[in-house]
């Protein structure tokens, strides 16, 4: 993996070191030439060092997470629930219908009347044939 992700680096590295190199070797003096070397080194090591405090912070955030789980798998149950009983009852329906701006349906009650009666055994077909 190391060999991909250097690999996955040179097409940006090798022409930026270049013009950096021949900025420092054509402008002025060694001063300038070791200020835009500087500024290189720190703009190439700046992205890793940003991932390693990211990284302390993610771990802080998967400790919580560690610690709370059964607390927040009661609350995802709890949701998956609700909700569950929301859309059996058509009242998710009529919920998603007044947040995209549709009237489909004027309530729940009606929403759930409409999918009875459509699925009410009188108007299935007759077996016999």
């Amino acid at each position: 993996m190391p060999a991909r992700a250097s690999g996955a680096a040179a097409w940006r590295v090798g022409p930026t070191l270049a013009a950096v190199l021949s900025m420092s070797a054509t402008t002025g003096t060694a001063e300038r030439g070791v200020l835009l070397a500087f500024g290189y080194s720190i703009g190439l090591r700046l992205p890793f060092l940003l991932a390693a405090l990211a990284f302390r912070r993610a771990l802080r955030v998967f400790g919580f997470t560690r610690r709370h789980a059964r607390t927040i798998m009661r609350i995802g149950g709890a949701v998956l629930i609700v909700v569950g009983i929301l859309q059996v009852t058509g009242v998710w329906m009529y919920f998603t219908g007044r947040a995209t701006g549709s009237r489909a349906t004027s309530s729940p009650c009606e929403a759930a009347t409409q999918d009875f009666q459509r699925a009410s055994p009188r108007n299935a077909l007759p077996l016999g044939g």
